[in-house]
């Protein structure tokens, strides 16, 4: 049957509390969807389920397949961001991944959004992209950015910069240029020469 909380009047203040402590993925306080198959409270064989793990301190969700939860979307209680699993797919006819830097005040060398790698073996960041202005952005005509492409050299535990993309479309690449099994071509312009 269906389960409604208030009515037309009770716009407001209606809850419904899930008591989820001493709870793992199973025992925890949740909401599941019975598909198929066996239905075993907290862990339906098929179908999919909302729950808080208080054991491992995080919310979860995900979908049930053969008796085993498929965490897929889940966040750490004391952490404001959400981990996925180990794929992300986005689909539509313009598939897009945005970053947006909510700051009004961006000056000239802020970063304004970063993409990087971690590992499980010491925890570090081992390689990034960041966007990083090259200009006050707080009037509307100024906009500047590079973008920065950062690696770890073997032997260490520092990034450095391997390549930057300048805000006037230079590119600078800190290490050698290697072009394998194509062509490199140099072409001058107006403004400069072209040297090897």
């Amino acid at each position: 049957g269906n389960l409604r909380i208030g009515g037309a009047s009770d716009t407001s203040n209606n809850w419904i509390t899930i008591d989820a402590q001493n709870g793992t993925d199973t025992t925890g306080g949740g909401i599941c969807f019975y598909e198929t198959g066996t239905d075993t409270i907290g862990a339906p064989q098929y179908g999919a389920k909302i729950v808080y793990n208080e054991d491992d301190d995080e919310f979860a969700m995900g979908t049930m397949h053969n008796g085993v939860f498929q965490r897929q979307i889940w966040m750490a209680r004391s952490w404001d961001n959400v981990r996925l699993a180990d794929a992300v797919y986005i689909e539509g006819t313009t598939p897009t991944l945005a970053f947006s830097d909510t700051s009004t005040t961006v000056a000239d060398t802020d970063v304004l959004g970063i993409l990087y790698w971690t590992n499980a073996d010491d925890g570090s960041t081992t390689a990034r992209i960041q966007a990083i202005a090259t200009e006050n952005h707080a009037s509307a005509a100024n906009g500047g950015t590079k973008i920065e492409f950062k690696t770890t050299p073997n032997t260490t535990s520092t990034e450095a910069t391997a390549l930057t993309i300048g805000q006037d479309q230079s590119l600078t690449v800190a290490g050698d240029a290697t072009v394998s099994g194509g062509n490199l071509t140099v072409t001058s312009g107006t403004s400069g020469d072209a040297r090897i």
